[in-house]
């Protein structure tokens, strides 16, 4: 299967379980940000966000592929996340220097778009201190 029809194949299965859940968000938003993190080599995970109208979303957890270095800069570059001077700009690259990351996730909803990102360390369970 190629790229694009497995981006498609995964866009449709999001659209389905949104429309499931009755949620109704930017189908625009994911699909901007699908082929940008693709491929997706730890699958993706879906969850709910309990709640009525715009409180309501589909969550979708994906691991950045080993290509993308920098998940930050990444999403930067692609207009998912604003510019900042805000620490949270240099955070995953000051992680990087001192933790070994074995992989990087994000959030996306359906309805809030790109939410977070995250440092997981499933093989090296790292303790606050060195945090």
């Amino acid at each position: 299967m190629s790229r694009t029809a497995a981006v498609e194949d995964t866009y449709l299965a999001i659209e389905e379980a949104a429309r499931l859940l009755k949620v109704r968000g930017s189908q625009e938003k994911v699909r901007r940000i699908l082929p940008a993190f693709e491929p997706f080599e730890g699958g993706i995970i879906f969850s709910a966000t309990a709640g009525l109208g715009d409180a309501a979303d589909l969550d979708l957890t994906i691991q950045v592929p080993r290509r993308i270095d920098d998940p930050y800069a990444h999403a930067l570059a692609n207009g998912f996340v604003p510019e900042t001077d805000h620490p949270v700009a240099s955070l995953l690259s000051d992680i990087k220097k001192h933790c070994t990351v074995n992989e990087y996730l994000i959030d996306v909803g359906v309805v809030g778009g790109f939410n977070k990102i995250y440092v997981h360390f499933p093989r090296d369970v790292q303790g606050v201190a060195k945090l």
